[in-house]
């Protein structure tokens, strides 16, 4: 008897000593997000990316008839696409995270629906270029860009043919993924992507 209470204090020792060594991680059981409603597109622009010739024009007012006025540019750019639209009749910002993209330079338009990258100087609504923090693309506030009319495609790509890297979108509260696919590259997972 004396050996089994021995054996039993020093197996309840070691089992407090692993519980103790043992980090204690969080319970998402019940986690809430912060702010819900808070999108962060993320991705990544490379070889496997598809590559369009895109356009370009950095006149100060968006377009909502669709008509944006953009011209010819450089061919040959990786590009991603997403389907978004707006919660209210606020202007939506939408900003290249700099800390956190590895691409070197941007370039962002939004279109209406459909969108064809074949042709890219049509359907257009907005357009930028530098607008964000060094050589990122940056649609904000001051812009006056309101999506409460419908489906949009915004576009990430790169500025140059043969850029490459990841990036992150941050975006107001107002704007949330309509949840389109535009293009072959567009799978599950990687609209699953979106949301980690």
């Amino acid at each position: 008897m004396k050996q089994i209470l021995i054996m039993t204090l020093i197996l309840s020792l070691v089992l407090a000593t692993v519980a103790l060594a043992e980090p204690k991680l969080p319970d998402t059981k019940d986690a809430v997000i912060q702010n819900p409603v808070l999108l962060v597109i993320t991705g990544t622009l490379d070889e496997n990316s598809p590559t369009w010739d895109r356009g370009y024009n950095n006149v100060d007012a968006p377009d909502l008839s669709c008509n944006f006025p953009l011209l010819d540019s450089l061919d040959g750019q990786y590009y991603d696409v997403f389907c978004v639209t707006g919660t209210d009749d606020n202007p939506v910002e939408i900003i290249v995270d700099a800390a956190a993209t590895t691409v070197g330079d941007t370039h962002m338009e939004l279109y209406c629906d459909p969108f064809d990258p074949m042709n890219p100087l049509e359907q257009a609504v907005f357009s930028d270029d530098d607008d964000g923090e060094g050589l990122m693309s940056a649609f904000t506030l001051e812009d006056g860009l309101v999506l409460s009319g419908g489906d949009y495609w915004l576009v990430l790509t790169t500025f140059s043919s043969g850029d490459m890297g990841d990036f992150v979108l941050n975006t107001s509260d107002n704007v949330i993924i309509c949840g389109g696919v535009a293009v072959e590259n567009q799978t599950w997972s990687h609209l699953k992507s979106i949301y980690r």
